[in-house]
């Protein structure tokens, strides 16, 4: 074995976690606690390196590699991802990969990026009821429930956990849209999510919606049953149309704001079906 000499004077720095992202995207630990800082009255999220791993969908099959990120992931501009696939931030199976790699079934696409969250309301979170199986919330608009698109760890998920610690397992049992708020359901453990889970199958809960517009609106109950299409699957955007699927919303005006302010009116649908207020409401 040769014994090899080394230069003890040369100086190396040690490696910036931050000022460069990682050659090979591997998904790293969670931080904990969660970076959250509250400046102006909102949530921010200190910036920090993410990587999104996903299997190849059926319909990626077969794809050039740069042609998926372009049509696919359209929040970043085009040339964006060449330079993501030219600097190494997109693997295939962990390894880099050129743009016009074809996909195949079964391989694993990884894409490391610096992440910036958009901040949400700095409000905590309401408890209206809590025991040893649920939790009774007060969602707050704009903020989405779970993980999606450019939010993580500004979800009511997320803030539970860091409130009640990292093994805290939040459950939601009913659905409520980021730009919505209103009373959830979150269940401690599995046996109390099942619990709610049946209730709401069983229909014995009734969802109301209010909403302020403008106008008068009638007295009594109006029913709107046009039916509902989704015409963007992937942006979740859905609008009536004759050959779309049954759909039937329930309308009540709850309250009428003096002069010529806008309306105050509740709205309610069936408790078996998604809501679709917000495409019946302008149909009226």
């Amino acid at each position: 074995m040769a014994v090899v000499p080394v230069d003890t004077t040369l100086q190396v720095p040690p490696p910036d976690p931050v000022e460069e992202p990682p050659k090979v995207a591997v998904t790293p630990c969670a931080p904990w606690p969660i970076p959250y800082y509250f400046e102006g009255g909102l949530r921010r999220v200190k910036p920090y390196y993410y990587t999104y791993n996903t299997y190849c969908k059926e319909r990626w099959r077969g794809r050039e590699l740069q042609d998926i990120f372009t049509s696919e992931f359209r929040d970043r501009p085009a040339e964006y991802y060449v330079q993501a696939l030219a600097d190494g931030k997109v693997t295939v199976n962990g390894k880099t990969a050129a743009p016009n790699t074809v996909i195949k079934n079964g391989e694993i696409i990884s894409h490391t990026l610096h992440r910036h969250e958009p901040p949400v309301t700095g409000h905590e979170i309401g408890i209206i009821h809590e025991d040893d199986d649920i939790i009774v919330i007060d969602k707050p608009a704009g903020v989405p429930v779970h993980a999606a698109g450019r939010y993580h760890y500004n979800s009511i998920v997320e803030i539970l956990r860091s409130q009640r610690g990292q093994d805290f397992v939040p459950r939601p049992c009913n659905r409520l849209d980021r730009l919505t708020s209103g009373v959830m359901f979150i269940a401690k453990h599995p046996k109390g999510a099942d619990a709610i889970t049946i209730k709401l199958k069983q229909r014995t809960v009734q969802k109301e919606y209010i909403a302020r517009v403008k106008g008068r609106f009638p007295d009594g109950v109006v029913v709107c049953d046009q039916p509902i299409m989704s015409v963007s699957p992937k942006l979740g955007l859905n609008r009536v149309r004759a050959t779309g699927k049954d759909a039937k919303t329930k309308f009540r005006r709850r309250r009428l704001s003096p002069s010529d302010a806008p309306a105050d009116m509740l709205k309610q649908h069936r408790p078996q079906q998604s809501h679709h207020y917000s495409q019946h409401l302008p149909a009226l």
